[in-house]
């Protein structure tokens, strides 16, 4: 069975507009703000497109993937390769860093 198409979630958007909004920022650490607003990018997709689902259920990301999600804040260097392998794995295009 293959991936199935779900729209985004209003929390996948407003993910994605915080992320935008926060790219641009002009802070010190702006290299870590840009890392954590585009691996932010990637756990909504990640939430939304990827996972596996039993018996009708809605899709659920795996172990690693969720591990990533919860850590993009404070390890976004660990978790960004980890989000962009299973986007890449399951067709899904990442957005431009």
């Amino acid at each position: 069975m293959g991936v199935v198409y779900r729209p985004p979630s209003r929390f996948a958007w407003a993910i994605a507009a915080l992320s935008v909004a926060t790219i641009g920022a002009a802070t010190p650490s702006g290299a870590a703000t840009s890392d954590a607003a585009y691996c932010a990018q990637l756990a909504a997709l990640a939430m939304n497109y990827t996972g596996t689902s039993t018996a009708g259920a809605a899709m659920r990301p795996g172990p690693l993937e969720m591990w990533a999600v919860d850590h993009c804040k404070d390890r976004p260097a660990e978790a960004i390769p980890m989000l962009e392998k299973t986007l890449r794995d399951n067709r899904v295009p990442l957005p431009v860093r």
